[in-house]
């Protein structure tokens, strides 16, 4: 799974708005989805991704809530493999 920051548009109180891979579609992002998103850089799974969530924000998430967070990132094109 990686993130093609590329694509990244601005940021707008907290949210980031990105175009997906296609380029066809603009998608804005919760914090917490962002946050995900620019973690997923090929090299990170899904435990190291909720470990640093943890340490980075303070926030204890579950290696299954970025499972999903991941996945819906899929569903919506903004992630490749």
């Amino acid at each position: 799974m990686e993130a093609d920051k590329s694509n990244e548009i601005q940021r707008r109180t907290g949210d980031l708005l990105i175009e997906d891979f296609t380029g066809k579609t603009r998608v804005q992002l919760s914090p917490v989805y962002a946050y995900v998103w620019k973690k997923c850089d090929g090299r990170r799974d899904t435990r190291q991704i909720a470990e640093e969530m943890e340490t980075e924000l303070g926030m204890k998430v579950s290696e299954g809530v970025v499972s999903m967070t991941v996945n819906r990132l899929f569903e919506r094109k903004i992630l490749i493999n």
